[in-house]
């Protein structure tokens, strides 16, 4: 049975475009390395040495005998160099104390539980007169372990609590919006950045579930949205609103309604994709009407999406303009039977040929991809093609999109856009393909220009063949029975 069906979809999402990111190291990086390295290895030599002086004392209770003294001069030089050597191979001198990290602090574990058991390893060859007690061993790498935590996190506890807390007057009282993973990466982004950049000193997260209610993150305590935002500034002092760049529109108009009465400014922080695509750089931004008129995505079901896709033979109209070319490539990432695209222009076909060609190379994928050169409103020439490939699929993408030039051209608008429509939907019935997806677009909805009502005339077409083939489907099962 034939599935005919209309679908909207966001051109921006299909045409994001990511940059690959290329990361140098360079001269000055180097030099600011071996800077570093100048002044972690005295201070790593210092609390070594600390940490195995401070063993042996506690070990006799700071009553130290002459023959142990001797043995702890004897031995320095090698818990020195064993521990030195762990640390290199470990990495220590490359992770930076800036952005210290749970993983960092589990790497300095393990590296000093593996340098304590080289020097339990160590003892066993050592002449008995200089053997190292392995209570000391033990005392020695919990102290180590601890002077390095504590090392570690000293500098990270100066530059992200101490420094902001002494520039608290030059820097503007905020709030985020918001408890997700977005929010508090925002958090943590204004964290890393050094304390003397950072415009905004973050007082409070508003959120509006219960699972977070009077609880703290990071230190930052949380606040429910229910609660009216002149009794949350009052609380707060907050001048600034900080809202992730993925919150849905809807939230956006009731969050700047609301704050536009306490005199909190809303800013958005613009998503990793919006970064990556170059549209925005990484720096608070004004809301703009996009931010405002920003729908919820919706979720796609990728599993019949798959089943009418991977393995398949698919047919995409208009292949080579700007939203059949982001279908075909989506859809050879699933991995079809054969991809057929066709479409009028001959060079924006090759183009896009050429890149699918790439694109299939590069993930060694097993399709054959076939370009046509076609007319949408040539319907016994669509026939043709669908006949001869056996579509599965076929996703109807060509179409006139401009609106201006819509307006200024009504008669091809009405012909490509109506006309073509019905001639491929035709085209689906006679050569019995099982789906046929319309590509329509939001300024289908209430159309008020031009574009917008062809784009709804093409969608009451599809519809109206859908009912019916479905009609004439129930007629023969009638008459069967």
């Amino acid at each position: 049975m034939v599935n005919l069906t209309h679908v909207h979809i966001n051109a921006n999402a299909l045409l994001g475009e990511a940059t690959d990111p290329v990361t140098s190291l360079s001269e000055n990086q180097r030099g600011s390395l071996k800077h570093r390295l100048a002044a972690i290895l005295p201070v790593y030599l210092l609390i070594f040495c600390a940490s195995y002086a401070t063993a042996t004392a506690l070990r006799f209770d700071f009553s130290v005998p002459q023959r142990f003294r001797e043995i702890f001069w004897i031995t320095l030089p090698l818990v020195l160099s064993i521990k030195l050597a762990i640390s290199w191979v470990a990495g220590e001198w490359r992770r930076t104390f800036r952005h210290v990290s749970v993983l960092d602090m589990v790497c300095a574990l393990v590296g000093t539980m593996g340098a304590s058991l080289i020097l339990v390893i160590s003892n066993l060859l050592l002449p008995p007169a200089v053997v190292i007690p392995r209570s000391i061993l033990l005392v020695d790498a919990v102290l180590s372990l601890m002077a390095l935590t504590i090392l570690r996190f000293s500098y990270r506890t100066w530059m992200e609590v101490i420094s902001p807390a002494l520039r608290q007057g030059q820097r503007s009282p905020t709030l985020i919006y918001g408890v997700g993973s977005e929010s508090i990466g925002i958090l943590q982004m204004l964290n890393a950045m050094h304390s003397s950049r950072l415009p905004f000193r973050v007082v409070g997260f508003v959120s509006d579930t219960l699972k977070h209610q009077n609880s703290l993150i990071a230190g930052v305590p949380v606040h429910r949205s229910t609660k009216s935002w002149e009794e949350i500034c009052e609380s707060t002092q907050a001048g600034d609103l900080l809202i992730p760049g993925s919150t849905p529109g809807r939230v956006v108009r009731t969050i700047v309604r609301d704050c536009a009465a306490t005199g909190i400014k809303v800013h958005i922080i613009p998503t990793v994709d919006e970064m990556v695509g170059g549209r925005f750089r990484l720096a608070a931004r004004d809301v703009t009407v996009s931010d405002l008129l920003r729908r919820e995505p919706n979720r796609l079901d990728m599993d019949s999406i798959h089943k009418s896709i991977t393995g398949q033979r698919v047919m995409v109209s208009g292949g080579a303009g700007s939203i059949g070319s982001a279908l075909c490539r989506q859809i050879l990432a699933l991995n079809p039977k054969r991809l057929v695209l066709f479409d009028i222009s001959e060079f924006a076909l090759y183009t896009i040929h050429e890149e699918l060609l790439k694109i299939k190379a590069a993930h060694r994928l097993v399709c054959d991809v076939v370009p046509l050169l076609c007319n949408v409103q040539v319907e016994y020439r669509i026939i043709e093609l669908m006949q001869a490939h056996k579509p599965y699929a076929v996703y109807h993408a060509a179409a006139y999109k401009h609106v201006p030039l819509v307006e200024m051209n009504v008669s091809e608008g009405v012909a490509n856009n109506v006309l073509g429509t019905l001639a491929v939907a035709r085209s689906a019935l006679i050569a019995q393909v099982r789906h046929m997806v319309l590509v329509s677009t939001d300024k289908a909805v209430r159309p008020t220009n031009v574009m917008g009502a062809t784009k709804r005339m093409a969608e009451l077409v599809v519809q109206a063949l859908a009912n019916e083939k479905a009609l004439y489907l129930r007629n023969l099962s009638d008459m069967d029975t």
